[in-house]
């Protein structure tokens, strides 16, 4: 099965903050930036992930040309009583210097599930034409069945999702037949699958962060793997991927179209609680 590159979309979260448990290089500087977009583009990339929460992310991206883009932001999950959806909207528009974004969705679920009425706020800026999909991000299926059940019918999510989180799987098909746009994180769980010092936080799933590792010691090749099992679901509109620099994203679309990972490699995946693949739960530490 020939992976679909157009599949990906950009992650922007490390353009505007120092994000993730393997990043060792900090914020990723503005000409990079540019050369990161660059590369995507012309790889037949089209959708950026980015959100308000993100640092400067968002004014970094309207330093650039992004009317060929699939834009995709999230409102803050910290709301001020005296601001509305719109202002969050049109703040994050002003940022980017766009008049419409692709798609807009809430940070966290819970801030739609404790005031359902933001919802219609959304509807009602999608109804103006300014943003073609509303939706969420959620962490938890729990999340999803109480929007579900308040009448928040998305039109794009975005889930946590990779080969040790597959909590999601039952909800897909359902979401699909909703028309739903479905939208994946974590491919790589924030650099986790790559640390060499596993903290002992993660003792539960060493041994298989370990066994992918033996399996595919070269790093590209074992980002293919990862981004490839995402890749492969038929029900996954968007992989969500974010790097540090171009030559990293050049190397992980080359590994993708070289090499051919087994996605349905013999893996046992032990037991452990999902509660350790959240990472709002991890340790400070890198």
């Amino acid at each position: 099965m020939k992976l679909n590159l157009s599949k990906l979309a950009l992650g922007s979260v490390q353009f505007g903050l120092d994000y993730g448990i393997n990043n060792a290089d900090g914020i990723v500087q503005f000409e990079e930036v540019k050369r990161i977009i660059d590369i995507a583009f012309s790889n037949n990339i089209r959708t950026i992930d980015t959100a308000r929460l993100y640092g400067n992310s968002e004014a970094v991206l309207g330093q650039l040309d992004l009317n060929n883009w699939q834009i995709v932001s999230k409102f803050s999950s910290k709301i001020d009583v005296e601001s509305s959806i719109e202002d969050e909207f049109r703040t994050s528009a002003r940022s980017l210097h766009l008049k419409n974004i692709y798609g807009y969705i809430a940070h966290s679920a819970d801030i739609l599930i404790e005031n359902p009425l933001i919802w219609n706020q959304l509807k009602s800026l999608k109804d103006q034409e300014l943003i073609s999909r509303i939706g969420f991000s959620i962490y938890k299926p729990e999340q999803l069945e109480k929007l579900l059940d308040l009448g928040c019918i998305p039109d794009l999510v975005q889930v946590q999702y990779n080969l040790l989180d597959r909590r999601f799987e039952p909800y897909f098909e359902p979401l699909k037949k909703l028309n739903c746009e479905i939208h994946s994180r974590s491919a790589f769980l924030q650099g986790l699958f790559f640390k060499e010092d596993i903290p002992d936080y993660f003792l539960p799933i060493k041994s298989i962060l370990k066994e992918i590792q033996l399996l595919y010691p070269n790093r590209f090749e074992r980002a293919a793997f990862l981004l490839a099992f995402c890749l492969k679901n038929p029900f996954i509109d968007k992989v969500v991927i974010g790097v540090q620099s171009a030559k990293e994203l050049q190397d992980n679309l080359d590994a993708l179209l070289t090499f051919n990972p087994l996605v349905n490699s013999q893996l046992a995946l032990p037991n452990f609680d999902s509660e350790i693949v959240l990472p709002y739960n991890w340790p400070k530490t890198k």
